[in-house]
């Protein structure tokens, strides 16, 4: 039996997560309740940005949701780094724009130069393969957390 392709195990994550939150007000969106330290606005965006820092981002190439997306959800920010609100429709167009990204640039053959990366959670990531699978467990913890914030809210 073929192993299950990665980027389509973040996609149906990340439709999940989107889903999730559909419907929720604006304010339940980046409240982050109590015994938390995200809202769901930030684990959607994070989830998001980290594919274009970790695929992108270890070849050389821009980041394909630009730097205002990556200085707000990247590793190491908050729910409090957010300037502005943002909406369940802004980060299901994330999700799909971020994961064609990736397809676009396989396809293109600009994802063969990729630099090694350990992340914080010590998972050495040396092909973007590996990264593409490490992103399938990221989504899948995210998912996670916005399952548990959604009831939180």
């Amino acid at each position: 039996m073929p192993s299950p392709d990665p980027v389509s195990i973040s996609s149906r994550f990340r439709q999940m997560m989107c889903a999730r939150c559909e419907g929720l007000s604006s304010e339940a969106l980046h409240r982050v309740p109590a015994g938390y330290s995200g809202s769901l606005a930030w684990h959607l965006g994070h989830a998001m940005v980290t594919t274009g820092l970790l695929v992108q981002g270890r070849c050389g190439l821009p980041h394909p949701l630009g730097d205002e997306a990556v200085a707000t959800f990247r590793k190491g920010t908050t729910a409090a780094d957010l300037k502005r609100t943002y909406t369940v429709a802004e980060f299901a167009d994330w999700a799909e724009r971020s994961l064609a990204a990736v397809a676009a640039d396989r396809a293109a053959g600009r994802l063969d130069a990729f630099q090694a990366y350990q992340t914080s959670a010590g998972f050495d990531l040396t092909t973007v393969d590996e990264a593409l699978a490490f992103l399938a467990a990221h989504d899948g913890i995210h998912l996670g957390y916005i399952l548990a914030l959604a009831r939180a809210a």
